[in-house]
């Protein structure tokens, strides 16, 4: 009996070999041992009619009683492709052994159950443990837990401790087999995979020096020796600089293609922060003969004379990683780039002042009045200056919106903006701050001279005629205005410049309107 079932259990460690071998070839399993979506049913199906197989080789323990490996190809099936393929793998099984194995009976039923349980427990365990041989234990004890239980419920505990230490023996031998070839093809597929790559990257190098030095047009290569002289020159830099290879193979350096002027100072900075002297091209590879690669931006002269902008990236040439055999220069023409850069500067500049101005009046709107507030504060503050704002208000707008139209009140404010920018001096900065009010930012200005210019451009204002019917001060559009004035000191904002201001618009708006009034309650008042 020991003979056969030890036969037997080579027979089905001999199909168990093969099976995974062929599976090897077609999964390509990594060691996270998990094949693409795709393949999970595949994979599944696979372990599941290779579980049929092997009940066609089962080893016989007495008369009644067969064991076989089915549960390890369902186990196998969770390895590679978890919880779904095993679970496909355990229904094949258990159809299997119904159709093939003697019908529906109570022994075909409670093996069902057996695959069943393995094919959900495995799949379980193999999605949320991590740890290769904690998942194969767990599995194999499962394994071992499940079938037992059968041969209990099938045979009762007499028959079983006499059957178990076979089945036991078996199924631990099994999986451990399993386990352990399964694991030795995954190291033989990581050295061959590291191997493939190697040699593709190797490929790959080659390639990329085949094509930097016969295809890159777009990019002059030079390439020199730990002396400076010219040892390639590849058709880019034929392209780009103008001259043939011929004319400058051997010519001692490539620093002939720089302008004088940039190099020289270049040299200059290098020589002063050295002590020491050192020629032009020295002074290139200085970087790279220590090993660094360096990129900076140059003007290439050209044979034509005309001038150009590169990127240059300067980097050794090495033999076994530590010996320098010479120097890669490898410049990009940057000019369009450069000149394209300075257009979309000049734009952004352009947008920036848009944003800066109110849309409807043209004059400079919040934001810009915040800037420019905060700028003179700080000038200010640091020189002692005073500095004043005025806020201004249109008398009546909402009546003058209702009585003449948002057009008309639209023309409105672009005619008092105006009037405001015309009066005010060269250095002060009016703005729309919201709506009808208007605010004036007086840098170096007492609170007298901010008073009188708010005069002043209280009566252009009225002078307008501007007709509106609607006003209660008279009959043409006015304007309130609030003076304010501080010297900056430590502890104070800006801000509180705006409030004092404010404060004084609405009391010239409650004393009648068409008035200037000033805030008396400021800090160092001026």
């Amino acid at each position: 009996m020991l003979w056969g079932l030890f036969v037997n259990l080579i027979a089905n460690l001999a199909l168990v070999t093969a099976f995974l071998f062929f599976s090897d070839r077609f999964l390509k399993h990594s060691e996270s041992n998990r094949v693409l979506s795709k393949y999970k049913l595949t994979v599944g199906a696979a372990h599941g009619l290779f579980g049929i197989l092997l009940m066609f080789f089962s080893v016989p323990i007495d008369s009644n009683t067969f064991l076989d490996f089915r549960q390890i190809a369902i186990i196998a099936a969770a390895h590679f492709g978890g919880f779904y393929a095993s679970l496909i793998s355990g229904i094949l099984i258990a159809a299997g052994r119904i159709s093939l194995f003697g019908g529906v009976n109570v022994s075909s039923m409670t093996a069902t159950t057996t695959v069943l349980i393995m094919g959900i427990g495995s799949g379980l365990i193999s999605q949320y443990v991590q740890d290769y041989w904690k998942k194969w234990y767990l599995s194999i004890s499962l394994c071992v837990i499940v079938i037992c239980g059968s041969m209990v419920f099938l045979l009762g505990n007499d028959r079983v401790v006499q059957i178990a230490p076979f089945f036991i023996a078996l199924i631990v031998v099994g999986g451990l087999f399993t386990a352990y070839l399964i694991r030795y093809l995954w190291k033989a597929n990581q050295l061959v995979q590291q191997v493939e790559q190697s040699e593709a990257r190797y490929r790959q190098l080659h390639i990329l020096h085949e094509a930097i030095l016969h295809s890159a047009t777009e990019m002059a290569i030079v390439v020199t020796d730990v002396q400076g002289r010219i040892t390639i020159f590849n058709s880019g830099a034929e392209r780009m600089l103008g001259y043939q290879a011929e004319e400058l193979i051997g010519k001692h350096t490539p620093a002939l293609f720089h302008l004088a002027d940039d190099l020289q100072e270049h040299v200059e900075k290098r020589n002063m922060s050295m002590q020491q002297e050192a020629n032009a091209f020295e002074v290139l590879i200085a970087a790279a003969r220590n090993g660094q690669t360096t990129e900076r931006e140059w003007t290439y002269v050209l044979k034509n004379g005309n001038a150009i902008k590169v990127d240059l990236i300067i980097s050794p040439v090495k033999e076994n990683y530590d010996h320098i055999l010479g120097f890669m220069f490898m410049a990009t023409d940057i000019t369009l780039k450069k000149q394209s850069e300075e257009r979309l500067l000049r734009a952004n500049e352009m947008l920036h002042q848009l944003t800066l101005l109110d849309g409807l009046t043209q004059i400079p709107n919040r934001r810009s009045m915040d800037e420019s507030l905060s700028a003179c504060w700080e000038f200010a503050d640091r020189s002692s200056q005073p500095i004043s704002l005025i806020m201004i208000d249109i008398d009546c707008f909402k009546s003058y919106n209702d009585t003449y139209g948002h057009l008309g009140g639209d023309q409105c404010l672009k005619q008092v903006a105006k009037t405001i920018q015309s009066t005010i001096r060269i250095n002060d900065l009016v703005a729309r701050y919201g709506g009808e009010e208007f605010a004036v930012v007086l840098p170096s200005t007492t609170l007298e001279e901010a008073e009188k210019l708010a005069e002043e451009i209280r009566a252009r204002v009225e002078q307008l005629h501007i007709p509106h019917s609607g006003s209660v001060s008279c009959g043409w559009v006015t304007v309130s205005l609030g003076v304010s004035s501080i010297i900056p000191h430590s502890g104070v904002q800006s801000e509180q410049l705006i409030c004092t201001a404010d404060k004084a618009l609405y009391l010239a708006k409650q004393e009648g309107r068409n008035r200037v009034a000033k805030d008396h309650t400021l800090i160092f008042p001026v």
